[in-house]
């Protein structure tokens, strides 16, 4: 069987001119043809050197001048042919050779992190309700006595052996702009399966700290929004009552999120404090009631003790907890008198300062059962 030619072109990026990239083309998709025909016996060596210089000339890639100062190798059964121009290369001529499929693909490039930094300061928001230095956005209808809810005592203590803190993700996949240190390449839009990346690898900080502690918990890291958003809190209820029945001893379960703040112009609002002088993702309690029609009777229950993490973080680490936010929909927070969403940061934040942040979080958390 004979084998096909085989082109090898070295051709010198001074001689091809960048307007031509379409002639370009239709000159090698004649090659090709021309190379069917050699293996085949129908064209001889001679003839298909012609067609190559004519198919260069009249595209355009070659000048006349070009021509004249060519070498052209023909052997069969492969075809080589080089162009050597009359003057050599300069170094500022010269361009970086095509990324390959692999280096296009190996590892994201880190954009600079564009982010607005915000510090939520609890003792200077305006129109919120406080007491004790805790301050409530209450976004409900609701009357709350935060100095009461505060005192009242804690119905659960982490004196068991038995699980008493359950760690969930209702939307796992949300993430932080990429860093250095983390970087990765996202799904969609702030999101990303990997678990490496996304809200279960801060709910594993969590997680952690509080066993490093003696506190019995479980982390779930289930991915719940994909692949459909719709329906994640539903998913995620399901997966909070198989473990309180398996354990009837949770009392505690942290859905850990971030959030998103976008200005109108596209800008990310990242909220931070320093702590020790490093950067830290603030923390945001979100509290749900039972002003949205479905039943949450002990709602006070998760407020009450929203109010002592709130406290203890004031306490330990000022500025790192923004406003409370209490809301009409009810989150899941009925399963549990500790049930709390934890909102770890934003979108802005990085993913070193969002564990950051939950570990200081953890550590108040810490705090208050202890007490």
């Amino acid at each position: 069987m004979k084998k096909r030619p085989k082109i090898y072109c070295f051709t010198s990026l001074r001689a091809v001119k960048p307007v031509t990239a379409l002639m370009l083309a239709a000159a090698l998709a004649a090659l090709f043809c021309v190379c069917k025909l050699s293996s085949s016996g129908s064209l001889s060596s001679a003839q298909i050197g012609g067609v190559v210089l004519t198919s260069l000339r009249t595209s355009g890639v070659l000048s006349e001048d070009d021509l004249t100062k060519t070498v052209l190798r023909l052997s069969l059964p492969a075809l080589t042919f080089s162009v050597r121009p009359a003057q050599e290369i300069r170094d500022e001529d010269a361009t970086e050779p095509e990324p390959t499929e692999e280096e296009t693909t190996s590892e994201p490039i880190v954009l600079p992190n564009t982010a607005e930094t915000v510090t939520y300061q609890t003792a200077a928001e305006n129109g919120y309700k406080s007491s004790d230095g805790i301050y409530i956005n209450n976004q409900t209808d609701k009357s709350v006595d935060i100095s009461s809810l505060l005192n009242a005592p804690l119905n659960f203590s982490a004196s068991s052996d038995d699980p008493l803190v359950l760690i969930v993700h209702t939307h796992t996949s949300e993430s932080y702009t990429p860093s250095e240190k983390y970087n990765y390449t996202p799904s969609d839009t702030d999101r990303t399966e990997d678990i490496n990346y996304n809200m279960a690898s801060v709910g594993e900080v969590a997680y952690e700290t509080l066993t490093a502690a003696g506190i019995n918990t479980i982390h779930d890291k289930s991915i719940n929004d994909y692949p459909s958003y719709s329906g994640s809190y539903s998913k995620t209820l399901k997966l909070i009552e198989s473990y309180i029945e398996k354990y009837p001893s949770i009392q505690i379960v942290l859905d850990i999120h971030r959030d998103a703040i976008i200005k109108s112009d596209g800008t990310k609002i990242r909220t931070a404090a320093t702590i020790n002088g490093e950067e830290a993702a603030q923390i945001m309690l979100v509290v749900g009631t039972d002003q949205s029609g479905l039943a949450h009777p002990d709602w006070q229950q998760n407020l009450s003790f929203a109010l002592k993490l709130q406290y203890e973080m004031n306490e330990l680490y000022p500025s790192l907890a923004r406003p409370i936010n209490l809301r009409k929909q009810r989150f899941n927070q009925h399963t549990a008198p500790g049930a709390l969403i934890v909102e770890v940061g934003t979108n802005g934040n990085t993913l070193e300062e969002a564990k950051l942040g939950v570990k200081l979080f953890s550590d108040a958390l810490i705090e208050v059962l202890s007490n």
